[in-house]
């Protein structure tokens, strides 16, 4: 059985935000590959509106993007078949789109990802970041669950971030507990200072076509048993998945359940896709 399903939250629907997750599976020649990606929202602005407003919510929402670049790269990246090939792709749609990149509204295009190959009991897998693969078995335990990398996934990160020397002067204008988004020097700090930065301690890796990217590949193999669930995700997802009720189902292959399960339960915009014997 193989199969998948992507859902938006009732906030995203509610405002109109545009789907930026990709997904692909197939089963050719006895390989089984699965694969996800998740594009990185893209700035409309570069000052925000207020987002804790209902009018701020809509404006950005109107004024995103469209056809939405995030997607396309998220797109390269799921028929690519591999990681490190994926990001070679986007540095040459980067190149092309994004030449003279600012960190803001021309910022470099880019996705968090995971796939994995499986022929016969052998399962192969690569991951960026918040994208996952789970392995369940037939009881709803889980024999594998890669761990989130991302970012923004703990307060402590956060607190070690303030520290860093170079973000001082920008703490000290807009005030230690702001809305890092908010404010344009916030969001090129990160862009440029942080991300795909392998020698700066706090750094975190997307999928953008910079070399460095690659070191945030995370590789690794599992041998299946006949009765498992191999799960390919986007963060949105993890939470529903790996919950009492979501390894409940998947246990049990109730794969419909498990969707109208996720439907409440997803964050923002998460894809799933999913394979058993």
């Amino acid at each position: 059985m193989i199969g998948g399903f992507s859902l938006l939250s009732e906030s995203k629907r509610k405002w109109g935000n545009v789907p930026e997750d990709s997904s692909k599976y197939s089963e050719e020649k006895g390989e089984i590959y699965l694969a996800v990606a998740d594009g990185v929202s893209r700035d409309p602005f570069n000052n925000y509106p207020d987002l804790n407003t209902e009018d701020g919510k809509k404006l950005m929402a109107k004024n995103y993007p469209l056809p939405s670049i995030a997607k396309k790269v998220a797109d390269i990246a799921v028929n690519s078949r591999d990681l490190y090939l994926a990001n070679k792709k986007i540095k040459a749609f980067n190149k092309k789109e994004f030449p003279d990149p600012d960190w803001l509204k021309n910022d470099f295009a880019g996705c968090t990802a995971s796939l994995v190959k499986i022929k016969e009991n052998k399962l192969g897998y690569q991951f960026i970041a918040c994208c996952g693969i789970g392995v369940i078995d037939k009881n709803g335990r889980i024999k594998l669950q890669t761990p989130d990398e991302y970012w923004t996934n703990t307060k402590d990160r956060w607190d070690l971030v303030k520290k860093a020397d170079f973000v001082q002067g920008f703490l000290d204008s807009v005030g230690k507990e702001h809305d890092w988004w908010r404010y344009p020097e916030g969001r090129i700090i990160m862009r440029r200072m942080f991300r795909n930065k392998p020698s700066q301690k706090f750094s975190f890796g997307v999928l953008t076509g910079e070399k460095e990217a690659e070191e945030y590949i995370r590789l690794g193999k599992i041998i299946l048993d006949k009765e498992d669930v191999v799960l390919v995700y986007t963060d949105g997802l993890r939470n529903a998945l790996f919950s009492k009720d979501g390894l409940q189902l998947i246990g049990k292959k109730d794969f419909s359940g498990l969707e109208k399960y996720c439907k409440n339960k997803v964050e923002s915009e998460g894809t799933v896709v999913y394979w058993c014997k």
